[in-house]
C-alpha cells in the first residue's frame, strides 16, 4: 500500500522559503527506474480571494474587469500548495526544471469573487513518457462542502534516455495525435487576436503567482536548464488566451483543457484564434506567422445536451 503524507496550513505556505528549499535541495531529475511517487497531498482549510491580487493577476493577464472569479485564478490558490508538495522530503523529484505539459480546468459554477472555502492539492504516482516522467498535479476548490473548481496540471520531468517499451510508447503517441485531431486547426469561421508578449513577462507573473521557475525569468537562468531564452509560463499563456474568449461561455458550467507546445520564448509577437463549436468552442495560440504552434485548447459547456 502506498503511503500517505498530509501537509496542512492555517495560511498559505511562503513561496520565498519554499524556493530557498527547492533551490538547494539535493534531489535526482528524475526517478530511477522500479522508484514510486507516495500519495502527497497538501490542504489549506480556509482561503479567500484578496481583491488586490486579483487585480495585480488581472493586469498581468490581460483580464477585463468582470462579476465573477477568472477560469484560472483559483489555481493562484493552489500553487503554494503544489510548492509545498514540490519542496515536501516525500517527493523524490527536482521541482526546478519541470516542464508544465497540460492543463484541464473544471468550473462547476461561476464563482463569486467573495466565496470563502478550502484548497486541497495532492499528487499520487507518476508515468513515464517519450521524454521523462509525467506527474499529475490534482486540485480542489470547495465551498460549503461542494467543489466549485478543480483542475489537473500536468508536469513533466525530462531526460535524455528513454525505459518506456516501444508499446507503450504507441499507445500514448495514439492518443496525442487523436487528442490534436479534436482539438486541431478550424474548419470554420475563426476570430483572430495579435498581441506582444513583453520581456518581463516571466517575473511580472512570477510576482503574482509565486512560480520563480528559473526558465521564466531570464535568458541566463533559462540557459542553466536547457533553453536559449526565458519562456511564459504556461498557466500565463492559458489565463491571457481565456481573457480574449466569450465571456459568456466562462459564465457557465464549463471545462478548459489546453495542451502546451512548444515554448513561446520572451518577448515575442503571438496569434490567438478561436472559433465556434457545438459544445464551446477552439483556441490555438501561435507565433505572429501562424508557423509555430504554442498552446492548443478546447472550452467546453458542461450544460450542453448533444441533439439527437
Amino acid at each position: 500500500m502506498r503511503a500517505i503524507h498530509r501537509l496542512q496550513f492555517e495560511a498559505p505556505p511562503s513561496a520565498w522559503s519554499l524556493y530557498s528549499r527547492l533551490a538547494w535541495g539535493r534531489k535526482p531529475a528524475w526517478l530511477p527506474d522500479g522508484a514510486e511517487v507516495p500519495h502527497i497531498e497538501a490542504l489549506l482549510p480556509r482561503v479567500r480571494v484578496s481583491a488586490d491580487h486579483l487585480s495585480a493577476y488581472s493586469a498581468v493577464c490581460g483580464v477585463r474587469e468582470q462579476a465573477h472569479v477568472p477560469i484560472a485564478y483559483p489555481h493562484m490558490l493552489a500553487a503554494p500548495l503544489h510548492l509545498a508538495i514540490l519542496g515536501a522530503e516525500a517527493f523524490p523529484v527536482r521541482a526546478l526544471g519541470l516542464i508544465h505539459l497540460r492543463n484541464e480546468i473544471v468550473q462547476r459554477r461561476p464563482l463569486p469573487i467573495h466565496d470563502e472555502g478550502s484548497m486541497r492539492v495532492w499528487v499520487a504516482g507518476h508515468r513515464d513518457a517519450d521524454k521523462g516522467q509525467e506527474f499529475d498535479f490534482r486540485s480542489e476548490w470547495q465551498v460549503d462542502g461542494e467543489v466549485v473548481w478543480e483542475e489537473t496540471s500536468v508536469y513533466l520531468a525530462r531526460r535524455r534516455t528513454k525505459s518506456v517499451s516501444n508499446r507503450d510508447a504507441a499507445q500514448r503517441g495514439n492518443r496525442s495525435a487523436k487528442a490534436d485531431d479534436e482539438q486541431g486547426d478550424p474548419e470554420g469561421p475563426s476570430k483572430s487576436t495579435s498581441f506582444r508578449i513583453p520581456p518581463d513577462t516571466g517575473r511580472r507573473y512570477a510576482r503574482v503567482s509565486g512560480d520563480y521557475n528559473p526558465i521564466h525569468l531570464t535568458k541566463t537562468s533559462a540557459r542553466m536548464f536547457g533553453f536559449s531564452g526565458a519562456i511564459a509560463h504556461g498557466m500565463w499563456s492559458l489565463a491571457r488566451c481565456a481573457a480574449e474568449l466569450d465571456q459568456e461561455l466562462l459564465s457557465v458550467p464549463c471545462q478548459l483543457s489546453v495542451s502546451f507546445k512548444q515554448p513561446i520564448f520572451l518577448p515575442t509577437w503571438v496569434l490567438l484564434q478561436h472559433w465556434r463549436r457545438v459544445d464551446g468552442c477552439g483556441l490555438s495560440l501561435r507565433d505572429a506567422h501562424a508557423d509555430r504552434l504554442h498552446l492548443l485548447g478546447r472550452l467546453t459547456r458542461l450544460d450542453h445536451a448533444p441533439s439527437g
